[in-house]
C-alpha cells in the first residue's frame, strides 16, 4: 500500500542540523534554490503539493539514477519553529528540473540563521572548501554587541555575550569569525582594566559533529499541532 506523502518527509529540530544537510547538497552540485516560511496548519497542504509538483522524496540511490540519467534532482529540508516551518528547497538541474516555475537563486547567495555560504582554504588543504560563515551583518551585530558590553562594565552582561556567542555553529568560517571577536574582546576587556573582573571567553569554539539528525516525521508534527489545537479549542471555545 503506498504511503502518505506525509510520512516520508522529515522536519529537523535543530538550526545546526539544516545548515549541515544543505552544505552536504550544496556540495553535491545542488546549485540553486528557493525557500519560504510558512505557518505550521498549512505545512500539510504544502507538502502534499510539493511532492505531486516534484520528486522531492526519493532516496539517495534514486537521486544518484537519476542524475546519471541527466534528469536532475530537487530535494527539501524542513525546520520548524514554533507554529511555523522554514523550507529550503535545492535543486541538482538536469532535463526534468529545466522547465521548473520557481524562481530559484544561485545556493552562493543563501544567507541562514545569519550565516553565508562561503569557500575558505584551511591550513592542511590545498584548496578551497565551502562552509558557512556570519554574515557581514551578523558579524558587525556581534562586534558591536561585545563593545557595548564590556563599556557596560557588568560581568554577569559579558558573560551573558559569550554564552551566546559560543552558541554559533562550529562551521570553520563561523570559528574563525568568532576567534576574531574574541580577540577583540579580550582587547576591549584590557583597554578598559577588567580583566581581573571580565570573564573569560572560551580557548575556541567546537567543530560542528556529526551526528545523527534530530528530526521528526510531518506526519508527526501534524498530529501533535492538530492535538494541541482540539485542545485549545477546549479550553478557549
Amino acid at each position: 500500500m503506498n504511503k502518505s506523502p506525509t510520512d516520508r518527509p522529515i522536519i529537523l529540530q535543530n538550526q545546526a542540523g539544516v545548515l549541515q544537510q544543505i552544505l552536504d547538497y550544496v556540495q553535491h552540485g545542488y546549485d540553486q534554490y528557493v525557500s519560504g516560511i510558512l505557518p505550521l496548519d498549512k505545512l500539510e497542504g504544502f507538502v502534499r503539493k510539493m511532492t505531486l509538483k516534484y520528486p522531492i522524496w526519493h532516496d539517495k540511490h534514486a537521486r544518484s539514477r537519476r542524475k546519471r540519467a541527466g534528469l536532475g534532482n530537487v530535494v527539501m529540508i524542513l525546520y520548524q519553529k514554533d507554529a511555523e516551518v522554514y523550507w529550503w528547497m535545492l535543486v541538482q538541474r538536469g532535463d526534468c528540473m529545466d522547465a521548473m516555475h520557481e524562481r530559484l537563486v544561485p545556493t552562493e547567495q543563501m544567507v541562514v540563521f545569519g550565516c553565508r555560504l562561503t569557500q575558505m582554504t584551511r591550513k592542511t588543504q590545498n584548496k578551497p572548501a565551502r562552509t558557512w560563515g556570519m554574515t557581514h551583518e551578523r558579524y558587525e551585530y556581534w562586534r558591536q554587541t561585545i563593545i557595548d558590553a564590556v563599556r557596560s562594565r557588568e560581568p554577569y552582561r559579558m558573560l551573558g555575550v559569550l554564552v551566546e556567542l559560543y552558541k554559533t555553529p562550529g562551521f570553520h568560517g563561523c570559528r574563525v569569525q568568532v576567534g576574531k571577536l574574541a580577540t577583540l574582546y579580550r582587547g576591549e576587556v584590557k583597554r578598559a582594566s577588567l580583566t581581573k573582573i571580565a570573564p573569560q571567553p572560551p580557548t575556541r569554539l567546537g567543530y560542528v559533529r556529526r551526528l545523527p539528525l534530530q528530526c521528526q516525521s510531518v506526519r508527526q508534527v501534524i498530529r501533535r499541532q492538530r492535538h494541541t489545537a482540539r485542545l485549545s479549542g477546549t479550553v478557549h471555545p
